[in-house]
């Protein structure tokens, strides 16, 4: 189901997964946080995919929380698929740098949202540029979590 939406144009899969989120985060105990926000895409991937696959998850989730949805972050480089590394070293070091602040943020806790977490490299990047912004927590919610782990 995951590799169809984010690879195959099944976009409408976005509201089963969402909710599919939401009940998860809920039965997590929902951590307080004040907005939304996703792990963007390159404008490359975008167009060829034709949706920000994350960005369409947060769109539903900060809806079904009653939270604000905020662009915090931007991809600065189009880099390599985190799919195509062969190890986590490398895994980090893709995603190293790829992605910046829209904005100073003032003290908030974020959600942060994406579709797949392998080795949590992307998202702690994020995470780590959220908290440089500001940001006074991030919490990270995501579709599934692969168990494949990358020897280095």
């Amino acid at each position: 189901m995951l590799h169809r939406y984010k690879f195959n144009g099944y976009s409408g899969y976005a509201d089963v997964l969402a909710e599919l989120m939401l009940m998860c985060l809920r039965d997590a105990g929902s951590p307080k946080t004040d907005a939304v926000c996703w792990v963007p895409s390159s404008g490359r991937r975008i167009y060829r995919r034709g949706y920000d696959q994350s960005r369409r998850l947060a769109v539903r989730i900060a809806k079904g929380l009653g939270l604000p949805l905020r662009r915090l972050l931007v991809k600065t480089r189009h880099n390599r698929s985190q799919s195509g590394t062969k190890t986590t070293s490398e895994r980090f070091e893709n995603v190293r740098g790829a992605f910046a602040a829209a904005g100073r943020l003032g003290g908030e806790a974020v959600l942060l949202v994406d579709d797949i977490c392998t080795t949590g490299a992307t998202l702690r990047e994020c995470a780590r540029v959220l908290r440089a912004a500001g940001a006074d927590k991030v919490v990270c919610l995501c579709a599934a979590r692969s168990s494949v782990s990358r020897a280095d």
